[in-house]
């Protein structure tokens, strides 16, 4: 073997070894050992306030739960942040867990949120949301009740969705009865209510109730 082939061979192996070192390096997810970090706490209040920018809404940062982080071009950084609705403080208000992802390109000095969305829920999470959401029914025929005078009792919540505002808005589909609570033992029917929550106030309101379509 030639030096010309040997100084091939050896160049295609440094090649490889660097490919193979680079695709270790880049792509995937590696746990952030450090989420009081006050870099990875700046780029936490970035994503909530940057969504609260997007979608007018009234996050308050509380503190950064867990993190992953991705070399690109640049650094990725997916978050799971606990925030409340309106105020800043875990302690005054309900704090609620979403997955952040943001995109950082240090030497411009820039960061893009990609993504912000509630993140999954445990399954104590899940009974709790479902606990407040069976509340949060209850709460509008209870006061739909009291404005109409109509007699409805509350059966159960069928379907639902939520919005982030200045608190939280629940459009819900109710299924209830007129004049008695338990479905079997009367005609149940069903109702759009939507209700505005401002949990941090211990409050609701009833913004509508219509029969559903």
């Amino acid at each position: 073997m030639n030096n010309k082939t040997t100084f091939i061979l050896f160049l295609a192996l440094v090649l490889c070894s660097l490919y193979v070192s680079q695709a270790a390096l880049t792509g995937g997810w590696s746990p952030i050992s450090d989420v009081k970090n006050a870099h990875i706490v700046e780029i936490g209040e970035f994503a909530v306030s940057e969504y609260n920018k997007q979608s007018k809404s009234g996050l308050k940062f509380v503190e950064v739960v867990s993190g992953e982080s991705q070399i690109v071009a640049g650094m990725n950084y997916r978050l799971i942040l606990a925030a409340n609705e309106g105020v800043a403080i875990a302690g005054n208000g309900e704090s609620k867990k979403y997955e952040a992802v943001v995109w950082e390109k240090p030497w411009l000095k820039s960061m893009n949120l990609t993504s912000f969305k509630p993140a999954m829920l445990t399954r104590k999470q899940l009974r709790h949301k479902a606990l407040t959401t069976q509340k949060i029914g209850e709460f509008a025929v209870s006061e739909y009740d009291k404005q109409s005078k109509s007699g409805l009792k509350f059966v159960e919540v069928v379907s639902g969705e939520s919005q982030i505002v200045a608190g939280m808005n629940y459009r819900l589909i109710v299924a209830a009865n007129e004049g008695i609570p338990i479905a079997r033992n009367g005609e149940s029917k069903k109702y759009e209510a939507i209700v505005w929550d401002k949990p941090w106030l211990k409050s609701m309101n009833l913004t509508s109730f219509k029969p559903a379509m």
